[in-house]
């Protein structure tokens, strides 16, 4: 199960393997893709916690990609890491006042793109280090994969506990199915689904929960939302 998923958009095969191997320890999910018309097409059909961008592409700068997501519609505030050999103080100001967040230079220090990747996902509720979340009484243990209520386990499923501790990372949160899908089952986005898997799952999820099963609720047109 993925914490976060990331797109990453550089055109360096050493490059991004480095960055995809970073990444994946830290059980993040990752997306790459060498080209901007890839990103374009990538970023319209998914939805990414963080964006990790080259500026100098084969076909553009990296920047002019930044300035169409803050001006859309989709995603406007992603974050937004640049990383590129452009290390000039001018260009590194040029970056964040087009709307990235941060800058890296090349060549990095994995140790430090590591952290900036925390910072950054941190900034928009990511809490990476957690392995417990307590809600409702109910006790989720993402080392042990289980769930209790005062400390006799609840009888769910690998995927219902997937789908609870997604729910739960993410409490307040209108999801929506082909969100979860894709996060919890990996369907690729945007597929046209006629299955109710979600729905069942969730169903079959809030027949154990007792009374806490009333904090699933549904967001008509949308999907589900976990509430306080």
């Amino acid at each position: 199960m993925e914490r976060a998923h990331i797109l990453v958009v550089e055109d360096t095969p050493s490059t991004a393997s480095l960055i995809s191997h970073v990444l994946k320890e830290k059980n993040l999910g990752v997306k790459l893709v060498s080209s901007l018309k890839n990103a374009r097409s990538e970023f319209s059909s998914s939805i990414f916690d963080l964006l990790i961008l080259d500026r100098g592409l084969p076909d553009g700068d990296g920047l002019d990609f930044v300035k169409e997501i803050r001006s859309s519609k989709r995603s406007p505030a992603v974050p937004i890491l640049i990383l590129t050999a452009q290390n000039e103080i001018n260009e590194r100001v040029l970056g964040l006042s087009e709307g990235a967040d941060d800058y890296l230079g090349k060549p990095f220090n994995t140790k430090e793109l590591d952290a900036r990747v925390d910072a950054l996902l941190r900034r928009v509720g990511y809490k990476l280090d957690i392995t417990e979340i307590e809600w409702e009484g109910i006790k989720l243990s993402l080392s042990a994969r289980k769930a209790t209520i005062s400390g006799k386990v609840i009888p769910i499923s690998e995927k219902e506990f997937d789908l609870l501790w997604f729910l739960a990372e993410r409490k307040n949160t209108a999801l929506s199915r082909d969100f979860i899908l894709q996060r919890v089952w990996g369907y690729d986005a945007g597929l046209s689904l006629t299955t109710k898997v979600v729905d069942v799952t969730i169903s079959h999820l809030k027949e154990k929960l007792g009374k806490a099963a009333e904090k699933i609720a549904p967001v008509r047109g949308i999907g589900y939302r976990l509430e306080d």
